[in-house]
């Protein structure tokens, strides 16, 4: 593939999440300056605090890219993400990991700014929730320098309004809810999210539910590029066997954030004779919430990745009725095992479900949407049959190759605004 002309693009995360592929699509065509986060793990540079790392983090010690040269990645602060590991571990309301999380980032913002003024880079490209100090440094005294946010999770603006629908609609569930994203009700986040978007020239999401969600925060059209995420997953083929009961699978955190009381309430109401019901994520054991569901569900509990192929080998139907979710790998993990996918209209993993294809949509917050749609699979089972194969064909447009064309577009178009 021939490179686009050179431009001096910093990717920036303390973290890690997909910012790897970002800056491997970003040196494929030829404009990666330098990848930089907080801590990395250089393989010629082993020390005492990295191996104290490893026994308190071990999926720290795997922080690294094969697509990166070690020349091409920087670090700053690595003693601060060595603090805020410990304090992941070991405080235990969170106040303290919170409070030293929020000055890394702060710190961290305030480092690439400088770095990225000294070495005169065209383009920052930045995490939600980790902008606003670097880019108000840079539109301050540099403002040529392009400021681009990467959005990784549905903008919490609008998902504000989105759990405050679903508590009048679940009012049983608004006590568990206001607990996990209560901090989206604080006027201070809610002005700091603001000046996160006002200080961002451009926005790179994965989906198109994070696509409208920034819309409805004011953010224009032009600015936005919408580039979905590839995965990892291999196809897993093998033959569909209909079973005696529909054996219907639900894999993440068992949280009303992602609807799953909405899916409980499906198992409730549907015969047991018909359907089997399994959740495998962590879950509240003493939750007096999903105690009536018990006789109706099977609860796994937390289970480690490798094992989570085994329940999606027996299952017959995936469910993902999250009240938002960015993108939704567990969806793209279910269709690579060729199993056809009921998904609320409010994830992100919906652009890879075509309706009555390889999966259905349901209303977000609907269950009887989805008693309907699980229905139709138990009565027709060539449904699932058929969507089976188109299951495999959409896992596998999900590629990182297209994530990164997708980037060198976003270049092009990048360029001409400089």
């Amino acid at each position: 593939m021939e490179k686009t002309k050179t431009m001096k693009i910093i990717v920036a995360h303390p973290g890690q999440q997909h910012s790897y592929q970002l800056a491997v699509a970003l040196k494929k065509h030829g404009c990666l300056f330098r990848y930089v986060t907080t801590f990395y793990s250089f393989q010629s540079r082993k020390g005492i605090m990295a191996s104290l790392l490893g026994k308190i983090n071990t999926r720290a010690t795997k922080r690294r890219c094969e697509g990166l040269e070690e020349s091409d990645v920087k670090t700053f602060l690595t003693y601060g993400f060595y603090l805020v590991a410990i304090l992941l571990r070991i405080d235990k309301n969170g106040k303290l990991y919170r409070k030293a999380n929020g000055w890394l980032s702060n710190r961290f913002g305030e480092k690439i700014a400088r770095y990225a003024i000294k070495n005169k880079a065209d383009v920052v490209i930045m995490y939600d929730t980790n902008v606003e100090r670097c880019f108000s440094i840079l539109k301050k005294e540099v403002p040529e320098i392009i400021r681009i946010q990467d959005v990784s999770a549905i903008n919490r603006l609008y998902m504000k309004d989105v759990y405050e629908k679903d508590m009048k609609r679940f009012p049983e569930c608004a006590e568990q809810l206001m607990k996990e994203r209560g901090f989206l009700f604080d006027e201070k986040s809610q002005d700091s999210w603001k000046n996160e978007i006002a200080l961002s020239d451009y926005f790179i999401v994965p989906s198109e539910i994070v696509h409208t969600s920034l819309l409805y925060s004011g953010v224009k059209p032009e600015q936005i590029f919408e580039c979905p995420y590839g995965t990892y997953f291999e196809i897993q083929k093998s033959e569909y066997r209909k079973h005696e009961k529909l054996n219907v699978l639900y894999v993440g955190n068992v949280t009303q954030m992602k609807g799953i009381f909405y899916l409980l309430e499906a198992a409730k109401k549907l015969p047991k004779d018909k359907f089997e019901f399994t959740v495998v994520g962590k879950y509240d054991e003493n939750s007096k919430l999903l105690e009536k569901y018990k006789e109706y569900v099977r609860f796994t509990g937390f289970v480690m990745h490798e094992r989570v192929k085994d329940y999606l080998e027996k299952a017959d139907v995936f469910v993902f009725p999250s009240l938002g979710d960015s993108f939704g790998l567990a969806v793209l993990e279910a269709l690579s095992y060729g199993l056809p996918v009921i998904c609320s209209d409010h994830a992100g993993a919906v652009d890879a479900i075509s309706d009555g294809k390889n999966g259905f949509i349901v209303p977000v917050g609907s269950s009887e949407a989805i008693i309907e749609k699980l229905q139709y699979c138990y009565n027709n089972p060539d449904f699932i049959k058929q969507a089976k194969q188109a299951a495999y064909e959409t896992a596998e447009k999900y590629s990182w190759s297209n994530y990164q064309d997708c980037i060198g577009k976003m270049i092009k178009k990048t360029r001409q605004f400089k």
